[in-house]
């Protein structure tokens, strides 16, 4: 009998410290929003309404998760705005965000990391499940999403929400993993430095809805620098015919822009047809040239 009481006391204890390796620290972060944070780096923002912005108005202010390191963020059902810099600089990847969102603050996910959708995504005409899980996507009913919001995070691809009217300024600059993105029809603007220094940004599709396209919207480094850089050139895929093309207002600072590849009245796929055709004119020129030296060769003998 004793050894039993002995070994119950010697498991108590145990499993008391397994119950309690889960520590939930939070508070409020908005009216009606609190956060709460656990040892699994999950912070979780619950409530309705909007987070409180993390800015005095020029830089950022403290955030209340300051000293934790964040692995996963959940955004609950309910939650309407994400605050200025809520998120900035911490190593998240793993982003749940609610259908309720309606805005994200300026530079809520700057200097992130590598940002996904922590949801199973399914496909929109098969409804199979994607198990890619690199594409973050930003729920339907957002319809303002603030400047730098995604500025120099790791971010690979976005699918943005078709309520928008304006790509803010540097919204995705110095995302050096974003490789392509589609702009919603709807979209008006474009705006200055929005993709500046996307060093991998192979294909930007825009819809014909857009009237204006900022400064430097597409350059890179050197551009940035003053040089003319051109170190990546960027296919524009626009869904419009050409002439609605050349009746955009586009801001004249924009070396790549005057040097990417636009293919009007696009559909998905063009951009590799259009380097299939490439690649076969180069291929028939070295042809050409490799025929014209065997035939001067064989003439010489000749002679």
């Amino acid at each position: 009998m004793k050894k039993i009481v002995i070994a119950i006391l010697l498991i108590v204890p145990i499993f008391c410290m397994a119950a309690s390796a889960t520590v939930v620290v939070g508070d409020e972060c908005g009216e009606n929003v609190m956060w709460e944070y656990d040892t699994d780096g999950i912070l979780t923002i619950n409530g309705k309404g909007r987070m409180y912005d993390y800015s005095d108005g020029i830089y950022r202010a403290e955030r209340p998760w300051e000293e934790y390191e964040i692995s996963e963020l959940v955004v609950s059902e309910g939650i309407t705005h994400i605050g200025e810099y809520a998120f900035s600089d911490f190593d998240i990847s793993c982003v749940y965000l609610p259908e309720s969102l309606e805005s994200i603050g300026k530079y809520a996910f700057e200097n992130t990391g590598e940002l996904h959708t922590c949801a199973d995504l399914y496909d929109k005409d098969s409804n199979e499940k994607i198990p890619d899980r690199e594409t973050f996507v930003i729920p339907e009913k957002v319809t303002s999403i603030g400047e730098g919001a995604f500025y120099a995070s790791d971010v690979k691809e976005v699918v943005l929400p078709k309520n928008l009217k304006i790509i803010e300024y540097s919204l995705f600059r110095e995302c050096e993993k974003l490789e392509k993105i589609e702009i919603p029809n709807g979209v008006e603007t474009v705006g200055s430095c929005s993709f500046a220094c996307c060093n991998k940004l192979e294909l930007v599709v825009l819809p014909v809805s857009i009237k204006t396209i900022g400064s430097g919207a597409f350059d890179d480094w050197e551009d940035i620098e003053g040089d003319w850089g051109n170190d990546y050139k960027v296919t524009i895929g626009y869904m419009g015919t050409k002439d609605e093309w050349d009746k955009i207002e586009k801001d004249e600072d924009n070396k790549n822009l005057e040097s990417a590849r636009i293919i009007t009245s696009y559909e998905p796929g063009d951009e590799d047809k259009k380097v299939s055709g490439v690649v076969l004119l180069v291929f028939i020129a070295v042809v050409a040239v490799v025929v014209l030296i065997v035939l001067r060769h064989n003439k010489k003998k000749k002679e």
